[in-house]
């Protein structure tokens, strides 16, 4: 009730079917990433649904495209790849990187040799994989350009799209006070910041936690963040 007379006075109103309250032990779902405390620190990874769905759909795809090119599989393949590993490249990612790889690369082994039944493997692994960019048994194609020169173009290795974390420009170390947040906002009132807390910081919201929460923001030395750790 609290937290709905808090988002009340925003003009928000809570979604009972699609709200619920968990520990960030057990950690939830949000918008394809998965969001869970791991022996006290908070880690943000694709949800693991969204990886298996995203690798049935290349799995289906490549099913359906047996007569067709390592050119075109490559081409097909490489925006698909780039942009889906951009959107987890801000968090926890790269065990899923290397594990999505290793799942592509044996779909693709699996589709070359599907293609080529009379042939031995050894033979396969030379027409469509190499070593590139300094790894081995890499998928690759050649093309001929607009110069009739015949040019190699390989796989995107997803396991080397670098990790960068969001950083919040001036951002506050978590042992801040809550009064310090509101030295450049003086016009923010004490619930404008229970609900930047409660929607931003606090993954679960226990009854005697928010009382003290709320009790102590508008008046007195404003309690530390690490105080309100659940």
């Amino acid at each position: 009730p609290k937290i709905q007379n808090c988002l009340k006075q925003k003009g928000l109103v809570l979604n009972d079917a699609k709200t619920r309250i968990v520990s960030i032990k057990d950690g939830f779902n949000f918008l394809g990433f998965n969001i869970r405390h791991y022996h006290g620190k908070c880690l943000v990874k694709p949800e693991k649904a969204k990886v298996l769905s995203f690798l049935r759909g290349i799995r289906q795809w490549l099913k359906s495209q047996k007569q067709a090119t390592a050119e075109n599989v490559v081409r097909y393949l490489n925006p698909v790849l780039r942009g889906w590993a951009n959107y987890y490249r801000h968090d926890s990612s790269k065990d899923t990187y290397a594990y999505v790889d290793f799942q592509l690369w044996k779909m693709l082994w699996s589709w070359c040799l599907r293609r080529h039944p009379n042939k031995g493997k050894y033979w396969v692994r030379k027409r469509y994989f190499a070593v590139s960019h300094g790894r081995d048994w890499r998928f690759r194609a050649f093309y001929t350009n607009t110069e009739g020169e015949r040019v190699e173009m390989a796989l995107t290795n997803i396991t080397t799209i670098p990790i960068k974390r969001h950083v919040k420009e001036g951002a506050l170390p978590a042992q801040m006070t809550l009064r310090f947040w509101s030295i450049g906002r003086q016009d923010w009132h004490p619930q404008d910041i229970s609900s930047l807390f409660v929607s931003g910081c606090l993954s679960r919201l226990q009854g005697d936690l928010h009382e003290r929460f709320l009790g102590e923001l508008g008046h007195g030395d404003a309690p530390k963040l690490t105080d309100y750790k659940t």
